[in-house]
């Protein structure tokens, strides 16, 4: 995380002597999707030209749907403007997941299907967004996108070699 947040103030700071007018440079936001998962998720966009940025992400939550998942990410986005709302950006995530599933007993039967997993991975991916609203204060975009990504690290029962990245979002912030 400390790594990212140093990699978006160099490119920051390398590419401060591009100018432009009249465009808010900064903009903090944060995903409401990510309130699904019971957790804060924060990001900071710097744009260094009317069609190109880079944003640095970070997010953590809770998922427990029959399963108990959590993840911590971070993720940095480069986003080129196609037109005056859409835009793409590809995007390099590290990701820490901890998936358990609870050992159910009963006197009879005992269930533990040994599917506990916790992994550090990597990805990268595409995504598109679509800017619903933007003026001088605040902004609002949708987005979606997806990747691939594999495993750096991790223990469990089974070895898995990738996994499919998927991000959708309703990112809002500030501008300044």
């Amino acid at each position: 995380m400390k790594n990212l947040i140093f990699l978006l103030l160099s490119v920051i700071i390398l590419c401060n002597k591009t100018s432009f007018a009249q465009i808010k440079r900064f903009s903090i936001n944060t995903n409401l999707a990510n309130l699904a998962a019971k957790g804060p998720s924060l990001s900071l966009e710097y744009k260094f030209s009317k069609k190109w940025s880079i944003q640095a992400y970070a997010s953590k939550g809770e998922i427990n749907i029959g399963n108990n998942y959590s993840y911590k990410t971070a993720i940095l986005d480069f986003k080129h403007k196609i037109d005056k709302q859409l835009y793409t950006s590809t995007y390099f995530r590290y990701i820490e997941k901890d998936v358990y599933r609870p050992y159910v007993f009963h006197p009879v039967i005992s269930l533990d299907n040994g599917r506990d997993f916790q992994g550090k991975g990597i990805s990268m991916g595409q995504t598109i967004g679509y800017e619903v609203f933007r003026n001088k204060i605040y902004n609002l975009d949708l987005f979606a996108g997806a990747g691939y990504g594999g495993f750096i690290k991790q223990s469990g029962d089974r070895n898995r070699i990738g996994f499919l990245d998927l991000r959708i979002g309703i990112l809002t912030g500030f501008n300044f």
